[in-house]
Order: structure tokens, then C-alpha cells, then sequence
């Protein structure tokens, strides 16, 4: 695997499933265990390390995020871990230390861990891949392998429809909760995501729509989700902005 493959998968990683997570450790782990055996030089050590790290500040800034469905003492143990991680590559890359095998295990640790653990409360809803599931107790479910869900509190009502981001929101929340029977949403998402593309001026926005087709496109609905949602805000500064202009045009009497 060559370096560039490796940046690739790291690029990748940010918000992506826990399955990418586990392959971007691995080829960490890979690359550092080639080190380990003398085989590279110290400059592939020194690039291998950075790459390490690179991917744990990634993963930190995934796990600080405040949409993150982690339970929060599990985000907080993790982000620790990967504070220790990157001072730790750093004290091997200035030679402060030679302990790469102690870098090792704790990546491999972590590539071990369940695929994705999320906290639920009694009589709380989750869906996943289309089925709708729903707890009497409180539990803590583990996905251990790549699904699309979306937690309850997530779920936008279509009487909170109200603007055009969020009408764009409710219309990729169908898309993932009925994954099976997505043909209707699909030109409904189209119409709409072509309408606000001719509306726009904000660079901001369009560039948030198109980040939102590609994600769409390749149905990282999760993904789009969160994307749509971080641009509730922007559009909600458009339309404050429009109406203040509005209520500064003097009315005229026929």
C-alpha cells in the first residue's frame, strides 16, 4: 500500500462509518509495523508517523463533534487516547523516543474495538436500514457492521419542513429511513436540490449543496444529513437578512 493509498483512505475518514475508521488504522498499524522491522528508512518512519497523526486529529475532531452518536464518557476516554497518540508520534518523530511498538498496540486496540456503540433511553426509537426499532429499557446497542441509521432525536418532522434546507433535510431523512423504496425521494431530491442551486448566491451554500449531492450521490445519507444540517444556520441568516430588507421598503398606497 502506497502512501498516496493511504492518504486517500485518510481524506475519507472524517465523518465516515466505523468500517473506514478500522481500515484507515490498519494500514497505519501495517506501515508501522514495516518500520518496526528495520525495513524503511527514518524518513518513512517520520512520514508514516505523521500520517498516524494526521488520522487521530481527524478522528479527535469527529469525536468532539457534537452530532456524534457515541456515548460521551466513550468519546471522552477515546479523545484521550488520541491526545496521547499524537504527542506520542510526535516525541518519535523529533527521536524523543524509540517505543514504536507501544504506538502499535494502542492503535490496534482501538481497530479492535465494537464497530459502534450508541446509547438509547427507554421508549426511544432508532432506525436502521428501513426497520424502525424501539427500546423499553435503557441499552447501549453496538452496530458492528456498516448501516444506515438515524437516532430519533434526529428525525425532522415534515411540520418542521418549514424552509428550503430543512424541506431538503425531511426529503434525505426518507432516503435513509426506507433505503428499499427511495425512487420517489430520489426525483423529489433532485427537483429540489436543482431548485436551490438556481436560487443561490451564497458561496457558502452552494458550496454545501454540491458536498450534499456527491454525499447523495453515494448514499452517505448520514453524511448528507449532517451537512444539510450545518447549513441550517446560514440559511437562516439569508432569510433574517431578506426580511429586514423587506420591512425597510416603504409601503406605497395605491
Amino acid at each position: 500500500m502506497t502512501f498516496e493509498a493511504y492518504e486517500a483512505v485518510v481524506d475519507d475518514s472524517g465523518y465516515e462509518a466505523r468500517g473506514r475508521e478500522r481500515q484507515a488504522l490498519s494500514l497505519g498499524i501495517d506501515r508501522l509495523e514495516r518500520v518496526q522491522g528495520g525495513r524503511f528508512s527514518f524518513e518513512d518512519l517520520v512520514e508514516s508517523l505523521l500520517y498516524v497523526r494526521r488520522l487521530w486529529t481527524i478522528f479527535i475532531e469527529d469525536l468532539a463533534h457534537p452530532e456524534n452518536a457515541l456515548p460521551e464518557k466513550l468519546r471522552a476516554d477515546i479523545i484521550s487516547i488520541g491526545l496521547w497518540v499524537v504527542k506520542e508520534a510526535d516525541r518519535l518523530r523529533e527521536e524523543k523516543s524509540n517505543d514504536v511498538m507501544q504506538l502499535i498496540e494502542i492503535n490496534r486496540l482501538i481497530a479492535r474495538r465494537p464497530l459502534m456503540k450508541i446509547s438509547l433511553r427507554a421508549g426511544e426509537r432508532i432506525y436502521v436500514n428501513g426497520a424502525v426499532l424501539r427500546v423499553d429499557r435503557k441499552v447501549s446497542v453496538e452496530l458492528v457492521n456498516d448501516v444506515m441509521f438515524l437516532l430519533e432525536g434526529q428525525v425532522m418532522q415534515a411540520s418542521d419542513a418549514t424552509t428550503a434546507m430543512r424541506q431538503l433535510y425531511f426529503i434525505v431523512q426518507l432516503m435513509l429511513m426506507n433505503p428499499t423504496d427511495i425512487g420517489a425521494a430520489v426525483a423529489l431530491y433532485g427537483e429540489h436540490h436543482a431548485a436551490l442551486l438556481a436560487v443561490c448566491e451564497s458561496r457558502e451554500m452552494l458550496d454545501g449543496l454540491a458536498a450534499i449531492h456527491e454525499l447523495v450521490g453515494t448514499t452517505r445519507y448520514f453524511e448528507a444529513l449532517k451537512r444539510i444540517r450545518a447549513l441550517f444556520p446560514v440559511e437562516d441568516a439569508i432569510l433574517a437578512g431578506l426580511a429586514g430588507v423587506a420591512t425597510e421598503i416603504p409601503f406605497e398606497a395605491a
